[in-house]
């Protein structure tokens, strides 16, 4: 909500391939963060994290918003909004899932070493899956600024572009 409009204004004074770089960049090392977490959890090891997540969430959103739609011809920007969306809601909901299934696939499989366990082992495991959990999203986020980098070399003219073209012609 705080770093919204600035990500706005700094994608039009950067780039927004430079700033969905940063955001992603910014979301992986908090996620990184959040798979270091022990039983010993305090509340500003989890708020940091959290809190980097949600301004780098800001600053890049509107980026990819940005590149998306500017990347349509002006008379087919609300068929490229309305599939933006529906991908980042499917995408949402597709890692949320992947999220849950790595978290109870870990927790699973300490179960089956552990046997029975009592309460404090059952913590432990959880603890020990969520951790992986959050270590494979960072994964996937250092993989998305990887392939991000070649967001960076120069570009061809957009759809909106050829199409000015086109009509200029």
């Amino acid at each position: 909500m705080f770093t919204a409009p600035f990500g706005g204004r700094l994608a039009d004074r950067i780039g927004p391939a430079r700033m969905i770089l940063l955001g992603s960049f910014f979301i992986g090392f908090a996620l990184l963060m959040l798979g270091q977490l022990g039983p010993e959890l305090s509340n500003i090891a989890v708020i940091v994290p959290l809190l980097i997540i949600s301004a780098a969430t800001g600053l890049s959103w509107p980026s990819l918003a940005k590149a998306v739609l500017s990347a349509a011809p002006q008379e087919q920007a609300g068929s490229a909004s309305g599939m933006f969306w529906t991908v980042y809601n499917m995408c949402r909901a597709i890692s949320q899932a992947l999220a849950l299934d790595v978290v109870q696939l870990v927790a699973h499989s300490d179960v089956n070493l552990v046997g029975g366990y009592e309460l404090g082992q059952s913590k432990e495991v959880l603890i020990r899956a969520t951790n992986i959990g959050f270590r494979f999203f960072a994964v996937f986020l250092a993989l998305a600024v990887v392939l991000g980098l070649f967001l960076l070399r120069p570009q061809h003219k957009t759809a909106r572009e050829l199409a000015n073209t086109y009509n200029n012609e």
